[in-house]
């Protein structure tokens, strides 16, 4: 008895797919009636087909990116491009948790300065956000010089060797 449910269900998919490839006008005007009779359902039922389905959402996705990648990379590379303010906003959110409002706090409190050598910064956004690897904490503003030199020198006992070695060497000249 189920086995015969879901060999009708199969073919009753199957009609409908096929019903809609011929018809694409048709299934487009149902899927707008069955919209305004239930708003929101297509939502739900596509939510619940992604949450027990992830892996064919995983392929599929990948398998258009593969097709479409330069023509995704050329939307993103132009959104970038024409709303730098938003894509900063969603940087500074995703990769430190601040918005734009606390990196502004921030360059206040360094009075619009590198937080290292005080130099002043050339643009509002040109000071990159400095943060500790370990517990994701934002430490300050830094210039690129600085935020480069940190970053190579990001051990407290390698800096200290480093100032060492510069205070031996610099008496030599």
């Amino acid at each position: 008895m189920k086995l015969n449910k879901e060999k009708k269900r199969k073919r009753a998919k199957e009609t409908l797919r096929r019903f809609r490839k011929k018809h694409p006008e048709k299934a487009v005007e149902y899927n707008q009636h069955y919209d305004e009779k239930y708003p929101g359902r297509r939502a739900v039922l596509a939510k619940n087909y992604r949450e027990r389905h992830p892996e064919r959402i995983r392929k599929a996705c990948s398998k258009y990116y593969k097709l479409h990648r330069e023509q995704i990379e050329s939307k993103r590379k132009s959104f970038r491009k024409n709303n730098p303010i938003r894509t900063r906003a969603y940087n500074l959110k995703s990769y430190y948790g601040l918005t734009l409002a606390d990196y502004d706090i921030i360059l206040k409190k360094q009075k619009g300065t590198c937080a290292i050598c005080h130099k002043k910064a050339k643009s509002k956004s040109s000071l990159c956000v400095d943060h500790d690897h370990n517990t994701q904490i934002v430490r300050g503003l830094l210039c690129p010089k600085c935020n480069l030199g940190l970053g190579l020198l990001h051990n407290i006992t390698i800096l200290k060797k480093t100032l060492k070695y510069l205070q031996v060497n610099s008496n030599r000249n």
